[in-house]
């Protein structure tokens, strides 16, 4: 058996370990550390000097291209949520669809503010108290609440034209373009994911209510404590607003959200009163809540940089050649799917496979077009059952379990996304000069 033979083995044996254990809960760090030890052993590499050059540099590598814009990130969600902007923005989109669409609304809300800046895990927070008032009072299943807010906040919101997150800056910076390439394309792909995935929502929420299921609370989901006072809808959406015409414009991404963030807090000052004594340490809480995220997509990154040094790894993108069918943008599509599918990371994966397929295929294809197509692809197969994110928004937000939740969430955020991607692809194929 050729070492390549047995290398792609040890990969496969390493990422079986890696979703394996991710059920089981084990620490990412550790998980990240057996999975380097198996491929670095059937990979025939010094498995010392792999652990403390190799993986490491990836690490570091990760954390030196992105650092800043995870903290800016952070540093948006956590001045929504104390100014209590987040939850105005929320309860502003679901009181405007009224009861029946309020279930829609939920979502919606979603989108907008992870499109805006705030963290997904703000997001999911911040909407899921008031998702649980809407789906009581239409009585339809509350194991349904977590795909609806994964599906707003994790998708469309993180690839889209424009987007701040690094969903769109990872592939925007390989590629050398703006956030906003591929727009037209771009936007016409979101929005046909979007179609497509509130229609399936609702469609499964009606199936599930006609079978006879209803809302079913857990204890702690409701309490007696009254609405606090938060700001208005619009003093709330403005930054949100600022933030992505300052990005896109005349701002570095890092700057333009955090003055974005800034100017959150400025316009709510007055329904924050305690902000003198605490806006320091809320933000060095989101500095540190930065690092603690950062650090996980790093250690999968730094897996990446292993896998990178295998003899397994070439034929892994001699793979990826062969899949593009003669197209660049599919083996670009493929190539990201497959690296978000093994991390089970969009951002994970897109630093592994971003800097690989914009030098594979520079010259060959538009690079606006490559950068949106990596972006979309990044936000389908990073929905595996072994993602990080959403065992956290099962378990961590929903209280649900994988047995009851995750198979709404794969049709919405794996599936769904998919049928965009095509889209897309078709329209960049058909008319590639398009902005």
């Amino acid at each position: 058996m050729s070492i390549t033979t047995i290398s792609l083995l040890g990969i496969i044996l390493g990422l079986a370990c890696l979703v394996f254990f991710s059920f089981k809960g084990l620490n990412i760090y550790l998980n990240s550390f057996l999975f380097v030890f198996i491929v670095a052993l059937t990979g025939g590499l010094d498995i010392y000097k792999t652990f403390v050059t190799t993986y490491i540099g990836g690490f570091t590598g990760f954390i030196t291209g992105n650092f800043f814009v995870f903290v800016a990130g952070t540093v948006m969600g956590q001045c929504a949520l104390i100014t209590g902007a987040a939850k105005s923005i929320a309860n502003g989109i679901v009181k405007a669809f009224g009861k029946k669409g309020a279930l829609l609304a939920v979502p919606i809300a979603c989108l907008v503010l992870s499109y805006g800046g705030v963290s997904a895990f703000v997001v999911g927070f911040t909407v899921f108290p008031i998702a649980l008032e809407v789906f009581r009072n239409n009585d339809a299943p509350r194991r349904l609440i977590i795909s609806g807010i994964c599906f707003g906040g994790a998708t469309v919101a993180m690839c889209g034209p424009g987007a701040p997150q690094v969903q769109n800056s990872i592939p925007a910076n390989a590629c050398g373009v703006s956030l906003m390439a591929g727009s037209v394309c771009g936007f016409i792909g979101c929005a046909v994911t979007l179609v497509v995935g509130y229609t399936w929502y609702m469609y499964m929420i009606k199936r599930a209510m006609a079978r006879g299921e209803h809302f079913v609370a857990k204890d702690g989901d409701f309490s007696d404590k009254t609405e606090e006072n938060i700001p208005p809808f619009i003093t709330s959406i403005i930054p949100l607003i600022v933030t992505l015409i300052l990005i896109n414009t005349i701002l570095p991404l890092e700057v333009g959200v955090v003055f974005g963030a800034l100017l959150m807090v400025v316009m709510n000052i007055k329904y924050y009163p305690t902000w003198k004594t605490e806006f320091l340490p809320e933000m060095g809480k989101a500095v540190a809540n930065a690092l603690m995220f950062i650090g996980s997509v790093a250690a999968i990154a730094g897996v990446g940089g292993v896998v990178k040094a295998t003899p397994g790894f070439e034929a892994v993108v001699s793979f990826l050649d062969t899949a593009s069918l003669g197209n660049p943008l599919i083996g670009a599509s493929v190539g990201t799917m497959i690296l978000c599918g093994i991390t089970a990371s969009a951002s994970g994966g897109l630093g592994i496979a971003a800097p690989i397929l914009s030098e594979m295929y520079a010259g060959q294809v538009s690079m606006a077009a490559l950068s949106r197509i990596m972006s979309m692809a990044s936000i389908t197969f990073d929905s595996m059952p072994h993602s990080g994110g959403i065992a956290a928004n099962i378990y961590g937000i929903g209280r649900e379990t994988h047995k009851t939740a995750y198979i709404p969430i794969m049709n919405l955020c794996l599936w769904t996304p998919c049928v965009g991607l095509a889209v897309s692809l078709i329209l960049f194929t058909l008319f590639p000069n398009l902005p």
